[in-house]
């Protein structure tokens, strides 16, 4: 499967990948449409999305279109910045697989615009080693780290990543952490004087105070499904690491800053995900799983046990998906 995607032209990868995306989001319309009217999201996402949800099947096809867009992107930043040598979708295709682990993914919700948000901030801090002057790239991944956190607000987590890969990718001076800081809380800023306008203040302040809402120990659901997810994910995950660690890359500087800053994307999420006890942010790891998987099974010749991994993979989404129909 892997070998006729990245050998394949590119109209028939696009056109695969969004037979993919089709096939693993129908459960969808009958999950998580039918529950259009009883969405619990973040306070400031519901005001802003809440029209999505006056069609019933909408928001799965909002998301499945937004889930394409980002995935696209999500290959072309890696080729462009020379991560990839070959321009596959391959990392695309690994991305919508790993995103549509959970039937409640299968949705537009604020876990999947977290992610299309955090795309577009690694294709700007990307830029940073190549530029001198990164004020215009230090601002704008700023400004979406801020959209992120209004958003979603279990997102915060994302700051002290940002400013690492700051560190990571070049040497910042004060009043670049400073234009980072004021490009952090601008949305913020911006939709409180929106709020004011519409004297619709407390509407602001409760969407600010659900940031500070943090709850630990709640358990975990464990299922078969899950079980064989994660054996699976284990099994992938350790030598795509180990793999990415070892490999001399063409820019050995700059490759290892792609790792570093995937790698710390990566630890940031899993300790977010067990302070505020919600497993559904480690939905996230499907862009650091991505990235990693993908320069794997492109690059090392002996894959064929990632190839059947990922098979595997594959067929418990699809089947924990469907069979989610028949169990709500």
């Amino acid at each position: 499967m892997i070998d006729k995607i990245a050998k394949s032209n590119q109209p028939t990868q696009v056109l695969l990948l969004l037979f993919m995306i089709i096939l693993l989001w129908i459960p969808g319309f009958f999950i998580n449409g039918i529950e259009a009217d009883t969405i619990d999201y973040q306070h400031s996402f519901t005001v802003l999305f809440s029209k999505l949800w006056t069609f019933q099947f909408l928001p799965v096809i909002f998301g499945m279109i937004l889930l394409a867009v980002v995935a696209l992107l999500f290959s072309r930043m890696l080729y462009a910045q020379r991560v990839h040598t070959s321009a596959s979708f391959v990392p695309s295709f690994l991305l919508v697989l790993f995103f549509s682990v959970s039937p409640e993914n299968l949705t537009f919700s604020p876990l999947l615009l977290t992610s299309a948000l955090l795309i577009f901030t690694l294709s700007l801090a990307f830029h940073l080693a190549e530029k001198e002057d990164s004020f215009t790239e230090l601002w704008y991944g700023s400004v979406f780290i801020g959209l992120t956190i209004y958003f979603f607000y279990q997102a915060i987590f994302l700051i002290p990543w940002l400013w690492i890969c700051f560190l990571i990718f070049k040497k910042i001076s004060w009043h670049e952490w400073a234009i980072s800081i004021l490009g952090i809380i601008t949305p913020f800023g911006l939709l409180w004087a929106v709020s004011l306008l519409k004297s619709n203040n407390k509407s602001f302040f409760e969407s600010v105070n659900s940031i500070t809402e943090f709850s630990i120990g709640n358990p975990i659901e464990i299922t078969p499904f899950s079980i064989i997810l994660i054996c699976c994910f284990i099994l992938i995950i350790i030598p795509s690491l180990r793999y990415s660690l070892g490999r001399p890359p063409e820019n050995l500087r700059q490759g290892k800053q792609f790792i570093l800053s995937y790698f710390w994307l990566s630890i940031f999420i899993v300790i977010a995900s067990i302070l505020y006890s919600d497993t559904k942010i480690f939905t996230l790891l499907s862009i650091p799983f991505a990235f990693f998987v993908s320069a794997s099974v492109e690059g090392n010749k002996r894959r064929r046990f990632s190839k059947l991994i990922i098979w595997i993979i594959f067929f418990v989404i699809l089947i924990h998906n469907y069979y989610s129909i028949f169990t709500q």
